[in-house]
């Protein structure tokens, strides 16, 4: 005889209809599934005080086996297919990829149907059915990783990211952008920054390949005075931080995508740098369902944009630094529409991890900026220290960056 773990949703549903109607007896019901009777109250006791969601629950009934996809596989699954219940499996085993998680479609599509969430027709009943149910009783297994789309979550949940009113929450995702769709060996990177508070994104583009040789040759003393041994990123968030004229008791938490070596000797160069710790560098796992908005949500509409953009460029003909203007006018007006949208839809978040976007979120005007522009702004705000350091041979510029600090620190 099958144990209840082992029956899917669909046939559990129509066991506990067969119960409800009073139709047929328990006898008949273990006969024709092959249940002893002991499952078959189960199922009446889970319907009766919880609904289909107690026949979905997977810490309740069926899961795959452990040798399928583990617990925390799973949970990340969930959080996907809640959060999104439109994807594919292929979709969803993209984006687990990205966190380097493999698993193919067919294991995700069993684990779904088990659970009861195998079509988007299911998944959006499902969460209707939660969004109606107030006992935090019906929250038990996959529930409490919806905590976005029905307001019910663990608070003590290690898992989640709880941020105080006061910061300013950032992930970074990287992107190469070439301006042309034929090959070239000119590329540029935007780092792209969203804000996890307000939901609003700026982007950096670093454009090292399209400056002149004279102002990349001042871009190499500039990054080699700060400091030779800095680890990669200190000299671009270090400007961005600069740009955005935050007071010196704000924190600017920037959270990376994927595991970096260098995470602790960016606190540390930034610890020492500001002589306290004003931007704090760690890793995203605990933003995930963000995260996966951005790649759901964000990304793919980005990526059309840079490919409309670099296809009119090819056919216009037009050469490197204009094509990067064209494309970078282009994510300007994408990110500008997207904020404003943000701005209108989603302010304040109910959720406590992340406090409403309605506070200071240190928002520019232009929210697409390239690195030589920062640079420049720099040079603005500090010529002396730049004539200066355009001037003097590379022994030397390391000493006049120590000027700089302390204009920073105060």
């Amino acid at each position: 005889m099958k144990k209840l773990e082992e029956l899917d949703f669909e046939t559990r549903l129509k066991i506990a209809g067969s119960l409800k109607s009073k139709e047929k007896s328990i006898n008949y019901i273990c006969n024709k599934y092959d249940i002893n009777r002991k499952a078959v109250e189960n199922i009446g006791l889970l319907y009766n005080q919880y609904g289909e969601p107690g026949l979905r629950d997977t810490s309740i009934t069926s899961r795959p086996k452990p040798s399928d996809i583990e617990q925390p596989e799973q949970e990340m699954i969930i959080t996907i297919i809640l959060n999104h219940t439109h994807l594919t499996t292929n979709e969803v085993r993209n984006l687990l990829y990205e966190e380097s998680k493999r698993i193919d479609p067919d294991p995700i599509q069993r684990f779904l149907t088990q659970a009861g969430l195998g079509t988007e027709e299911l998944r959006n009943q499902y969460l209707e059915e939660l969004r109606g149910m107030t006992d935090s009783k019906a929250t038990l297994g996959i529930q409490k990783f919806a905590y976005n789309k029905i307001g019910e979550h663990d608070s003590n949940d290690q898992n989640k990211q709880v941020f105080k009113p006061d910061e300013h929450p950032y992930l970074l995702f990287d992107i190469t952008l070439n301006p042309k769709v034929e090959a070239s060996n000119k590329t540029a990177a935007l780092h792209i920054f969203l804000n996890l508070c307000s939901l609003h994104v700026e982007i950096m583009v670093i454009d090292r390949d399209f400056v002149s040789s004279q102002r990349r040759e001042f871009m190499g003393k500039f990054n080699r005075s700060s400091g030779k041994n800095n680890p990669p990123l200190f000299n671009e968030l270090m400007l961005w931080h600069e740009s955005l004229h935050t007071s010196t008791d704000q924190v600017i938490n920037i959270y990376v995508e994927k595991r970096s070596d260098h995470i602790e000797d960016l606190n540390n160069s930034f610890s020492k740098w500001f002589g306290s710790q004003r931007i704090v560098v760690g890793e995203a796992n605990k933003s995930f369902d963000r995260k996966i908005d951005f790649k759901v949500n964000f990304r793919p509409n980005l990526l059309e944009t840079i490919m409309n953009s670099r296809k009119h460029n090819s056919n216009e003909g037009n050469q490197d630094q204009v094509a990067l203007d064209y494309s970078i006018d282009r994510i300007q007006q994408f990110v500008t529409d997207h904020n404003a949208a943000v701005i209108k839809e989603v302010q304040p978040t109910s959720s406590p991890e992340y406090p409403g976007g309605n506070q200071d979120t240190l928002q520019r005007e232009k929210p697409v900026v390239k690195y030589s522009e920062l640079l420049d702004d720099w040079v603005v705000r500090n010529e002396d220290l730049a004539s200066r350091l355009q001037e003097s041979p590379k022994e030397t510029a390391a000493d006049l960056m120590n000027e700089w600090r302390e204009r920073d620190r105060s």
